[in-house]
């Protein structure tokens, strides 16, 4: 006959496991709440309509995600092909411009959009920049996160391959904004301006949630099924 009798060391160990996996699933748990509160405010904002670019800003992560007009004049000298960007499955630049908004002292870098790389790599394709005072409406965005990069990139080439702000200003003598804007209006070129938008994590979350929780419930298990003892006489 078996009876429940667990040893103290086991129970302890046991009650130790349960709290730090079920702390690390409500951990989970809160992180895909904010990560989906962060969602729906950024729905929000997509679906507002877009409101005058506010200038100068300290950062753009009080408005990022969401819809943005400005006026200005592009700077031609200043565009950059941003290499390597995949859209239906071809390859692609990003085509970056720098806007000199009325009456501001610092460019804002707007994200044109996307074209072929075309037959020939060695040839860039040709990406008018617009005349004269544009309105631009678009997205906006922080900026993208330093990524690693083989070899050294030239500021004053044409091809980056990452978008850096300090390595704009470095290349194009110009002073930006901390943001770029996804154009989403149309203007007179080829560019495509079709965003992926970021997803909201949230579902990982959970699913980590739920493996946490897994684990505290198997050590349960096992905590009930090794503390049954066969007893003596």
């Amino acid at each position: 006959m078996r009876t429940f009798r667990p040893k103290l060391l086991t129970s302890l160990l046991t009650l130790i496991a349960c709290v730090v996996f079920g702390a690390a699933g409500l951990w989970q748990l809160d992180r895909a709440k904010q990560r989906a509160e962060r969602f729906s405010a950024m729905q929000a904002g997509l679906e507002a309509s877009a409101r005058p670019l506010v200038l100068p800003i300290a950062s753009a992560a009080p408005i990022a995600w969401s819809k943005a007009v400005v006026r200005g004049r592009f700077d031609p000298a200043a565009t950059v092909y941003i290499d390597n960007r995949v859209l239906d499955g071809r390859a692609g630049y990003h085509i970056i411009g720098a806007l000199k908004p009325e009456g501001q002292g610092r460019h804002v870098l707007i994200n044109r959009g996307w074209i072929d790389v075309g037959p020939d790599r060695s040839t860039l394709p040709i990406v008018p920049t617009p005349n004269g005072a544009v309105t631009i409406e678009g997205i906006i965005t922080e900026p993208p996160p330093r990524t690693f990069e083989l070899g050294n990139v030239d500021p004053k080439s044409l091809v980056w391959p990452n978008l850096l702000l300090e390595r704009f200003g470095a290349g194009r003598g110009l002073s930006v904004e901390p943001l770029v804007l996804l154009q989403t209006s149309v203007t007179d070129d080829p560019l495509i301006r079709r965003w992926a938008l970021p997803a909201s994590g949230a579902e990982k979350n959970k699913t980590y949630a739920l493996q946490w929780f897994s684990f505290a419930a198997v050590t349960l298990v096992l905590y009930a099924i090794f503390s049954f003892r066969r007893s003596s006489g």
